[in-house]
């Protein structure tokens, strides 16, 4: 009885100690991750708006929409750092798997949404080919959700990537 207690006892150490550890590296994984897309925002708002004052046509109107578009890529990213940023409050394995998870499928739905980007950008910029008013416009906003689109699909896929290696190599007791 005594041995059986002893197996049970060191088995949750260990499941204890596995959960802590794929909780510390997801933790990681969104820090690092928050930390490009702040990034990523920060650099694009500042010469996106910068080049919007300076630049006219097409190049100007692109500058303008990299930077309209990255406050809400910083406005995502700063609130999710923080978080990240926190002391860790363990939770249990089950409720830890099944948030990443979750997290998984919100990154598979973005992706979804940066396709639509990139369309939509290739669909703006067909039209300015052929609009004799906002021609500039329309191919420099597309130019850009392009681009934004495009860099948005790669992290998002990245995310994704990393996040459900984390959680697979998550080692289950038996």
């Amino acid at each position: 009885m005594r041995i059986i207690l002893l197996i049970i006892l060191l088995s949750r150490a260990v499941y204890g100690q596995d959960t802590l550890r794929f909780q510390e590296q997801q933790r990681a994984i969104n820090q690092k991750g928050m930390a490009v897309l702040g990034s990523w925002a920060i650099g694009n708002m500042a010469v996106g708006f910068a080049g919007a004052s300076r630049q006219q046509g097409i190049a100007g109107y692109r500058s303008q929409m990299n930077g309209i578009f990255n406050v809400v890529n910083l406005g995502l990213a700063l609130p999710a750092f923080i978080k990240a940023t926190r002391p860790l409050v363990l939770k249990p394995q089950d409720k830890a798997i099944a948030t990443n998870i979750n997290l998984e499928k919100v990154l598979l739905f973005n992706a979804g949404f940066d396709f639509a980007y990139i369309a939509t950008g290739f669909y703006l910029q067909e039209r300015g080919r052929n609009a004799s008013a906002n021609a500039n416009l329309l191919k420099g906003y597309g130019q850009s959700l392009v681009v934004q689109g495009a860099f948005l699909l790669a992290f998002d896929a990245t995310m994704h990537y990393v996040n459900t290696r984390n959680r697979k190599r998550l080692s289950r007791p038996l």
